[in-house]
């Protein structure tokens, strides 16, 4: 649980990032520059920001910015300069592989594997580590397995992809933690509201921010989900801040809905309170139309 921000709720902000990344933090660099790159209204600007801060914490040795710089190169059509990014990513896991053994880089080297990056594709091998590393407790291995069942390479078996997210969860994996929420929440034998929640509740407050599960949380308090019987949307708006914050299409869009559909609510009841909860569901579904409409005119 280390990794968990000791703030009150929503957790990482953009504003906190900044401060992070200034101060140094490598990882808070990485997550910056992803914020930069992938927010709706990216500019080249924001873009040209994003690979100066990936290039920097690449150089300094951090493997996710590499993986970044990957995509970055990818998605901008030169595949001469990914290549090189992820043929240095592999390089690195070797290399900190020999120096010093570890979890994580056995982890890495299988990862690369699986995907061919910067090396041969084999299947069989990265599910072997995989396997040795979750008998060793490591939880992303867990993930990586399930993923592996219920995704591919293997024949589709979600019973079994469901038993390593749930061990990887219980090991604090946020991964898998998403991943077992979503089960609960989609699930009709394992249907579980409240464990939804709570696994919701606790990525929410990641020390890195995890949009995704601020947008659940969001949400929770908009529509009454799992197992909650009282709206609250100034706290659904809280999260959907911090999620915008951090670049979240999908946050920016219900922030402005839910904006919009509360200043309809008090227009015609008065307040937010004295609006009948099917009003505000339907208030909220024209405002969401609304926005989603504009959105997609920019």
């Amino acid at each position: 649980m280390e990794n968990l921000f000791i703030l009150e709720d929503p957790g990482c902000d953009f504003s906190i990032l900044q401060k992070m990344a200034e101060e140094g933090d490598i990882k808070a660099k990485v997550e910056l520059a992803t914020c930069y790159r992938d927010r709706f209204d990216a500019t080249d600007d924001d873009l040209s920001k994003a690979i100066e801060l990936l290039e920097y914490a690449a150089k300094k040795g951090d493997d996710n910015a590499m993986a970044e710089l990957w995509m970055t190169y990818l998605n901008l059509g030169d595949d001469k300069t990914a290549n090189k990014w992820i043929k240095k990513m592999h390089d690195l896991h070797v290399k900190n592989h020999q120096k010093s053994p570890s979890l994580q880089t056995e982890f890495n080297l299988a990862f690369d594997m699986q995907f061919g990056f910067g090396v041969e594709q084999n299947i069989s091998e990265t599910k072997r580590i995989f396997e040795s590393l979750a008998k060793r407790g490591f939880g992303e291995a867990f993930c990586g397995l399930g993923l592996m069942y219920e995704d591919g390479p293997f024949r589709k078996n979600k019973p079994a992809a469901i038993r390593r997210y749930k061990k990887g969860a219980e090991l604090y994996n946020p991964n898998c933690m998403m991943r077992m929420a979503e089960h609960y929440m989609e699930s009709g034998e394992d249907y579980n509201p409240e464990e939804a929640y709570r696994l919701y509740h606790t990525l929410s407050k990641y020390k890195y921010g995890w949009p995704e599960a601020q947008i659940k949380m969001a949400e929770y308090y908009t529509y009454e989900l799992y197992g909650n019987d009282k709206a609250d949307w100034e706290k659904a708006k809280r999260y959907l801040e911090a999620a915008s914050s951090l670049g979240s299409h999908d946050a920016t869009i219900f922030l402005k809905a839910l904006t919009l559909a509360e200043e309809e609510c008090i227009k015609v009841n008065g307040s937010l309170e004295n609006t009948p909860k099917e009003q505000k569901g339907y208030r909220l579904a024209a405002a969401m139309e609304t926005i989603r409409n504009e959105f997609w005119k920019i």
